[in-house]
């Protein structure tokens, strides 16, 4: 994330930035999808946490069309905070 940030202060990275990010979008909700077809009726589901981060990255996207870097580079810093490996979670326990 860390990177991507920089990036998205280089104007002329603004463009392949958001594409990355529509990207992990794309991917995160299709996680989200599969996690939610397979999830038991009992329990807690990922789906709560994956829905989150697609929120959040959807909310960088709409700052990053709307011109407003610095904002979106906030919410990514926070996306960030909710990653796993950032929680000190181990991998395997969300897969």
């Amino acid at each position: 994330m860390e990177a991507l940030c920089t990036r998205l202060r280089d104007q002329d990275e603004l463009n392949p930035c958001i594409e990355e990010i529509r990207k992990m979008i794309e991917i995160k909700a299709a996680i989200c999808e599969w996690a939610d077809e397979r999830t038991p009726c009992c329990g807690p589901s990922p789906q709560i946490w994956l829905n989150g981060e697609v929120k959040t990255l959807e909310a960088v996207l709409s700052n990053l069309e709307h011109g407003n870097t610095d904002q979106a580079i906030l919410l990514l810093n926070e996306y960030s905070k909710m990653l796993p490996a950032q929680q000190g979670l181990p991998i395997e326990r969300i897969q």
